[in-house]
């Protein structure tokens, strides 16, 4: 009688442990996956919030309200598609001292560390009148107006664009990709805005690891993200092979 209340436990035990391993294999395999890092920098006496602490922040010495909110990269592998998240108005900018200060480029980098101001490889401008972009990798920086960590902003093309094509632009969104995004004021619940982007143009060796940045014109915020390809196939075979090798030695343990 014991020994069958034994077995019954330790299989149970068995079970709930082949049971979580598939819950993570199914966690890995999740998208859009929110690749947002924080940037390090945080206006004075207020840290953000969410995967990286970017929702709700801005830089040092800047205005903190949901008109220059950046908050979160999201990538999809399995469609190549980038998705720009933030409250910060990317089609019309966002007005301050008589000027409209617009969104700048989508950059893309490679490499260990965060890109320097002029280490980025690859430049989308976005046009938002026709909802396209331009692809470059030949280009100078242009810096923000006003907050230089967050540089850096725009581009002057030094070589043709290698890729042209069309992106979306969504408004009015409460909590895109599912991130838990907020906001700084509760009546503007509904203002958050998002670039969707397709990164087919660049290789595959980029798009297995590749830093990612955005600010606008004055550089009140800025936007980093990172995303590394972690090849899940031979793990998810893996987890359920430790699985199955543990049911295994169980049993054996139990009929010895």
């Amino acid at each position: 009688m014991n020994v069958g209340i034994a077995m019954k436990r330790n299989n149970a035990r068995v079970i709930v442990t082949l049971g979580s391993l598939l819950t993570a294999v199914t966690v890995v395999n999740a998208t859009p996956y929110n690749i947002t890092i924080h940037d390090n920098h945080s206006a004075a006496g207020y840290v953000g919030t969410g995967v990286g602490l970017e929702d709700n922040d801005t830089e040092p010495g800047t205005i903190k309200s949901d008109a220059w909110d950046l908050e979160a990269f999201g990538y999809d592998r399995s469609t190549r598609q980038l998705d720009v998240i933030g409250t910060f108005n990317f089609r019309d900018g966002a007005v301050a001292n008589a000027r409209t200060l617009h969104a700048g480029a989508i950059f893309i980098g490679t490499g260990a560390n965060l890109p320097g101001p002029n280490n980025w490889s690859y430049a989308y401008v976005l046009d938002f009148t026709s909802g396209t972009y331009s692809l470059y990798n030949a280009f100078s920086i242009v810096l923000p107006t006003d907050i230089p960590q967050s540089s850096p902003w725009t581009i002057n093309p030094t070589a043709g664009a290698i890729a042209t094509g069309a992106f979306t632009y969504l408004t009015g969104l409460s909590d895109p990709d599912g991130f838990g995004l907020t906001v700084m004021t509760p009546a503007n619940a509904s203002s958050h805005n998002m670039i969707q982007l397709s990164l087919d143009d660049l290789s595959a060796t980029v798009l297995n690891d590749f830093w990612v940045h955005t600010t606008m014109e004055c550089g009140n915020d800025n936007l980093n993200g990172r995303y590394q390809h972690v090849p899940d196939a031979g793990a998810s075979i893996g987890l359920l092979g430790l699985g199955l090798a543990a049911l295994v030695a169980v049993r054996r343990k139990i009929v010895a």
